[in-house]
């Protein structure tokens, strides 16, 4: 399939809606919505016409329609949009005008096709697709904070910074290869400026300036952990014996019945994944098989999913014990100690008073269990049956999760993967004497730069990203 494709989708959601709206780019899409509506209205006017199949009979509905001239339109490209009626039948018989007319060059879009024309047309970088794609699938208000920062180029700004930069300064070196003998004085090298070896040291003012980039990358490194919290979310999983309650706790928390509830041990084979809002956070609630001795190799299974998620998925481990006959023991993951964040004690609706005295004895003022269990551990009395104490053990999750929002920040691993690289780039530079060697440790810093933003290198990582994209958009 050739870019110099027309292509059209419907843009809008599937299924029965008031209204949808169906787009076409490229060149052939103003005789493309010629073909329905007859005569075009001028660009950037959204006007309401009679849409009709090509023979000019039958109508098909009455319709907004606006059409883009090149290059101002989205895609870069002519466009036009169709805003009609949300019915399937509708939807079908204009896609089919279009599909059975042999005199125009025109295919269905493929995902993320129409946003990808427009980063190669130059109407956005990487990162603000990137952004857009974490918008359009935005289920918190964080993570739509700081999609449509993103999508509105608060990354392109400052990467496009750095690499103008980084080129600025490997033009310079460059050019004091090339040209060796030219006058050097304004360069500053630390009084070196007539020596002619090719091994000098990097002059102290272009020192200074790689220092800076790297400083400001290096702090803005800093913040990824954040952003990346922010737009993947965290994990949670709930762990501990069989019969504890942990899936009852999970259905309590979700307001809904996601994991089946059985007084036989073992029923909890997989790991059960349920997402809610907390904080703004996107949380995935993770309930696992209890943990203890398998009795079938399904079980086992079950047991080693729950350990793998506890030790390496879950950012939060949530221990449930039974509060009538809380043992820690039984809970090691592969045999050791883990550190667990919060240890909940559940069926506290089957205490007598004097057991949940007992239980206040061994607890200090901040919550922290003491006394006859391992550790101290934040620790709430909760029944997953009444629901009492879930809200407060919900709000301390919440504390603990908490993060600041920042909008400079790189959100994906694909973006601190490639800024490390820029810094290690820009770390060789320095520390080389050889002027060739340094041109090159630039150069390989500003490679990396432009595989971020999108400027190179990115066929394989285009069909990634936009793969991730809904049609239409």
């Amino acid at each position: 399939m050739k870019d110099s494709d027309t292509i059209y989708a419907l843009s809008s959601g599937g299924g029965c809606s008031a209204i949808a709206v169906i787009r076409i780019s490229g060149d052939c899409a103003f005789d493309a919505l010629r073909l329905l509506q007859g005569s075009l209205q001028a660009p950037g006017i959204l006007a309401m016409r009679i849409l009709r199949r090509s023979d000019g009979g039958e109508v098909l509905d009455r319709a907004m329609t606006v059409r883009f001239a090149s290059p101002r339109s989205y895609t870069g490209e002519d466009m036009a949009e169709i805003h009609c009626h949300g019915s399937r039948a509708i939807i079908a018989a204009i896609i089919e005008e279009w599909r059975m007319h042999r005199g125009l060059r025109l295919r269905a879009a493929l995902a993320g096709e129409f946003t990808r024309r427009a980063l190669l047309a130059g109407k956005m970088d990487l990162t603000k697709a990137e952004g857009l794609i974490d918008l359009i699938e935005a289920e918190t208000q964080a993570q739509r904070r700081q999609a449509l920062a993103q999508s509105e180029g608060v990354l392109e700004k400052i990467y496009n910074d750095w690499s103008e930069r980084l080129f600025a300064l490997l033009c310079e070196r460059e050019a004091q290869i090339d040209f060796p003998d030219e006058d050097l004085e304004e360069d500053g090298l630390d009084g070196l400026a007539n020596e002619r070896s090719p091994q000098r040291i990097v002059s102290s003012r272009m020192a200074e300036q790689i220092t800076g980039l790297r400083e400001e990358i290096s702090a803005h490194l800093e913040l990824a952990d954040t952003a990346e919290r922010i737009r993947s979310g965290v994990a949670v999983a709930l762990i501990g014996a069989p019969n504890v309650g942990k899936s009852s706790l999970l259905n309590r928390i979700a307001c809904d019945t996601v994991a089946i509830v059985s007084s036989r041990a073992g029923t909890t084979r997989d790991v059960v994944r349920v997402r809610v809002e907390l904080g703004g956070l996107a949380v995935d609630l993770l309930d696992t098989a209890g943990l203890r001795k398998p009795r079938s190799a399904v079980e086992a299974e079950g047991i080693r999913r729950a350990e793998d998620s506890a030790r390496s998925k879950a950012n939060i481990v949530v221990c449930i014990c039974d509060a009538r006959k809380p043992d820690m023991d039984a809970l090691s993951i592969d045999g050791k100690t883990r550190a667990y964040d919060f240890l909940l004690l559940n069926k506290s609706d089957l205490l007598s008073v004097a057991a949940r005295k007992r239980i206040s004895d061994t607890t200090s003022a901040d919550g922290n269990l003491n006394g006859s269990l391992k550790g101290n551990l934040s620790t709430f009395l909760v029944s997953a049956r009444s629901g009492d104490g879930v809200g407060d053990f919900m709000e301390a999750l919440k504390d603990k999760l908490q993060v600041s929002e920042q909008p400079i920040a790189p959100t994906r691993a694909r973006h601190r993967e490639a800024l490390t690289d820029v810094r290690e780039s820009l770390l060789r530079a320095q520390n080389e004497k050889d002027w060739a060697l340094q041109a090159q440790g630039l150069r390989d810093a500003h490679a990396a730069m432009e595989r971020l933003t999108g400027a190179r290198d990115i066929d394989a990582l285009l069909d990634k990203i936009f793969s991730d994209f809904c049609i239409g958009k």
